[in-house]
C-alpha cells in the first residue's frame, strides 16, 4: 500500500459542544493530508452541535454525520466504528483539536515503519492558558511487550498511554472489539487490548494533539466516585489479562491499582453515599499491602511506583487543575 493510498478515518463523538466544535472540525478539514474521512456522531446534543455538524457535511464531502439518541461516548464511537472505511482510525474529542500536519506525519510514520499503531504526544491546554507538553520517556519503533510495560508503568507521565486520542490504529485491530458502553474511563478497557494485537508500534513525542481541560469535563468532581469505581473494575479486569499474557508485569499492574485505590480512598473520605466503594478499595489494598508475603514480591521500583502515584495526583490537584 502506497503512502497516498491510506485512508484515515477520524471519529468524533459530539455532545453539547457548540462553543468548541468549530475549532475541532476546522483542525480536521484543514489537514495537509487530504485522504481522510471525518465521522461526526451527534449523540443527541440538546444544543446546536448537530446543526453545526450538518453545515460542515454540506461544505466538505469527506465529512459524514450521524445523528442518534444519547448513548454516551463509547456508544458514539462504536456507531462510527461500524461504518468507518479507513485503513487507519483516529479518535478526536469534540472540544479538542489536532495540529495541521498531524495526519500527514502519522501516515508517513505508519507507512515508513509498517506500524499497526502510532502513538504521539499531546499538549494539555487549560482554561487559564497554561499548556503542558506530555513526555513519555520512549520513542521510535517498539513492540507490544515494551509498550505494555509503559502502559502500566507510565504513572509519572500521567498514564497517557491509556488515551485513545493520542494514537492512530490500523483498522484491523478493532475486529471484534468495541468500547464498553455505560462506563467512564472507557479507554482503559480497550487500549491494552489494541496494544496486545499490535505487532509493530511506533512512538513519537511530537505533540500532535491538543487536549483541552475545560470546566465541566468528565473529570469534574461530580463524576469522581463513578470514575473511581469504573476504573478500579476495569483495572481488575486488566489484571486478569496481564496475569495470562504478561505475567512478568503482574506486580506492576497490582502496584498501579494500589496507587489508584489509595487516591480513591482519600477522595471518598467523608462521602457516606459511596461507603461500599471505599470499602471495596480498602479490601483490595489490604489484600496486597498488609500481607508481608505479597509485599515482599514488590521490588524497590514497584514500591516507588506505588507511593509516587498518589503524590503525582496530589501535584495535579494543587498545581495544575
Amino acid at each position: 500500500m502506497s503512502r497516498n493510498d491510506s485512508l484515515i478515518s477520524i471519529i468524533v463523538p459530539v455532545y453539547n459542544v457548540e462553543q468548541y466544535l468549530s475549532r475541532c472540525v476546522d483542525s480536521l478539514v484543514n489537514q495537509t493530508y487530504h485522504n481522510i474521512e471525518i465521522i461526526l456522531v451527534d449523540d443527541g446534543s440538546p444544543d446546536r452541535s448537530g446543526e453545526i455538524c450538518d453545515e460542515y457535511a454540506k461544505k466538505d464531502k469527506r465529512v459524514k454525520v450521524i445523528h442518534q439518541s444519547n448513548g454516551g461516548l463509547s456508544d458514539a464511537r462504536n456507531t462510527a466504528l461500524d461504518i468507518a472505511k479507513g485503513d487507519y482510525l483516529m479518535f478526536v474529542d469534540s472540544d479538542d483539536w489536532i495540529e495541521k500536519k498531524t495526519c500527514e506525519i502519522l501516515n508517513r510514520l505508519a507507512s515508513d515503519y509498517k506500524a499497526d499503531t502510532v502513538i504521539f504526544g499531546l499538549n494539555f491546554v487549560f482554561d487559564s492558558g497554561k499548556v503542558i507538553r506530555s513526555k513519555r520517556g520512549m520513542a521510535g519503533l517498539t513492540d507490544k511487550n515494551m509498550c505494555m510495560k509503559y502502559l502500566i508503568h507510565n504513572v509519572a507521565r500521567g498514564g497517557i498511554f491509556n488515551y485513545a486520542c493520542n494514537k492512530m490504529f490500523s483498522s484491523h485491530l478493532f475486529e471484534g472489539l468495541r468500547f464498553p458502553v455505560g462506563r467512564l474511563a472507557e479507554d482503559q478497557d480497550v487500549i491494552y487490548k489494541l496494544i496486545h494485537r499490535s505487532q509493530r508500534i511506533y512512538v513519537t513525542e511530537q505533540p500532535l494533539y491538543n487536549y483541552y481541560q475545560r470546566d465541566g469535563s468528565i473529570t469534574a468532581a461530580q463524576y469522581y466516585p463513578r470514575l473511581i469505581r469504573d476504573r478500579h473494575e476495569l483495572w481488575l479486569k486488566r489484571l486478569d489479562f496481564i496475569r495470562e499474557y504478561y505475567p512478568d508485569l503482574e506486580n506492576y499492574q497490582i502496584a498501579q491499582i494500589l496507587g489508584a485505590a489509595y487516591v480513591g480512598i482519600v477522595k471518598l473520605e467523608g462521602n457516606k453515599q459511596n461507603g461500599e466503594l471505599k470499602k471495596k478499595l480498602i479490601c483490595f489494598s489490604n489484600k496486597y499491602i498488609l500481607k508481608e508475603k505479597e509485599l515482599s514480591v514488590l521490588d524497590r521500583k514497584i514500591k516507588l511506583h506505588y507511593y509516587c502515584y498518589p503524590l503525582f495526583w496530589l501535584y495535579v490537584k494543587l498545581f495544575i487543575k
